[in-house]
């Protein structure tokens, strides 16, 4: 058995692009672990031999859909799940205790500004100005955004202007402050939704953070987990053990189904 043509080619690219690209240098890096065995620095390390990579892309190969076959879509769509599985938040590694002092702090401090911001009459509309201009004639130092309450500074020069009234019709008005509170709440949400979807770790916390979100993934874009694919692959980036199949059921029973019940419609399959 051999690698797939495809899998040497989309490396041979990458290779290529690398220097000029870093997100084509880290999923060229990725791709370079998942064809060549790690090298053992101890007798007792442990270790897959090639025909364990070779196997491993056969069978996403086999699992793909025709579409994806093309122009090698199947290896790059799957590098780049590996990218990003591979690379979450940081909040996803923390302890639940971290992040439950980080949303409290979050809390605390958006509480803090905003009552600074309203005691000092200092709250103003921040608008969304989609044609840019009025961000550059208020001065506003944020691209595409301006304070309305800042226009009032040049509505002499506006007086009148239908040319103003349509530069504005169409932007979009939320208080600072909301803003805040916006941003408060979607830290909390995001780190639940971590919690939720990926559960505590403990020991080797990236590599099992990795493997639920990778079988997260599978099931998507596979209808399967793909199990030994995720050993392997687990493996070859984090190196620290070698999980057998069982034990990544194990680490991703309830998590996908928990995960696809509420954010995918996709039926599961074994």
């Amino acid at each position: 058995m051999t690698f797939p043509p495809d899998v040497m080619t989309v490396k041979k690219e990458l290779k290529e692009f690398s220097e000029n690209a870093s997100d084509k240098k880290i999923l060229y890096d990725i791709l370079c672990k998942l064809t060549e065995p790690r090298k053992i620095k101890q007798k007792d390390d442990p270790y897959l031999p090639i025909e364990d990579y070779e196997k491993m892309w056969c069978s996403l190969y086999e699992h793909s859909v025709s579409t994806d076959r093309e122009e090698a879509y199947w290896v790059t769509s799957f590098l780049k799940a590996v990218m990003k599985a591979s690379s979450l938040p940081v909040y996803y590694y923390k302890k639940k205790s971290e992040n439950v002092e980080i949303i409290k702090k979050i809390d605390d401090l958006s509480k803090q500004l905003i009552r600074i911001y309203k005691a000092n009459d200092l709250d103003a509309q921040v608008v969304l100005n989609n044609s840019n201009l009025l961000s550059i004639k208020t001065k506003s130092d944020v691209t595409g955004l301006y304070v309305y309450e800042d226009l009032f500074e040049i509505e002499k020069a506006y007086a009148g202007s239908s040319d103003f009234l349509d530069e504005i019709v169409n932007d979009e008005f939320v208080c600072f402050t909301e803003v805040i509170k916006h941003f408060c709440s979607r830290s909390k949400r995001l780190i639940q939704q971590a919690e939720n979807e990926h559960g505590s770790a403990g020991d080797n916390v990236r590599t099992i953070k990795f493997i639920r979100k990778l079988g997260q993934h599978n099931m998507i874009a596979y209808k399967s987990p793909l199990n030994k694919i995720i050993s392997v692959t687990a493996f070859s980036l984090f190196g620290n053990k070698i999980y057998p199949e069982n034990e990544i059921s194990t680490l991703l029973s309830g998590r996908i189904k928990k995960r696809l019940k509420t954010s995918n419609p996709l039926p599961l399959q074994s």
